[in-house]
Order: structure tokens, then sequence, then C-alpha cells
């Protein structure tokens, strides 16, 4: 977990389930925090098997985050968007 540049990066592969996947990712939490207070600008990518879950993950993940570095700014809320379609 030792950051090598000023942009540390983490992929975090979640499980099927979500809860399991916060509770997995509580140590990268704490270094994500550790990281912005040194002056780094972590960017951390959250996975699942099937990534159905995946927005929500990572908004919870950055809300995670937060708690530890409450003057970290919340994310914007998101756009709202239809269902894609090829035209």
């Amino acid at each position: 977990m030792r950051a090598l540049t000023g942009r540390p990066v983490v992929r975090y592969i979640g499980r099927d389930d979500p809860e399991a996947t916060a509770e997995g990712w509580k140590s990268w939490a704490d270094q994500a925090a550790a990281w912005l207070r040194e002056g780094r600008s972590p960017t951390v990518f959250i996975h699942t098997p099937d990534n159905a879950d995946a927005l929500g993950l990572a908004r919870r993940f950055h809300d995670d985050v937060r708690a530890l570095v409450p003057d970290l700014d919340p994310l914007p809320e998101p756009v709202p968007a239809g269902p894609p379609t090829l035209f």
C-alpha cells in the first residue's frame, strides 16, 4: 500500500454482495484517506463481478473516505440519463 507517486491508483474488485464488498475495502478507505492527508490525489476504481452495483459502491466508498477526511468535497449528484440506445 505504499504510494510511489502523487497520484496512486487502486483497482478494487469486490464481490457479488455489496455489503461484503464494502466490508473488504475498509483498509483501502483508510489508505486513501491517509494519501489525501499527505497531499496525494488517489484514484480508486470499484468493480464487482458484473459491475451492476459499481456506481453506487464507488459513491459509497467516497462517502467512507469523506467520513475520515471531512474536508473532502462531496461528489456531485449523477446526471439523470435515459436508457442507452443505438440511435
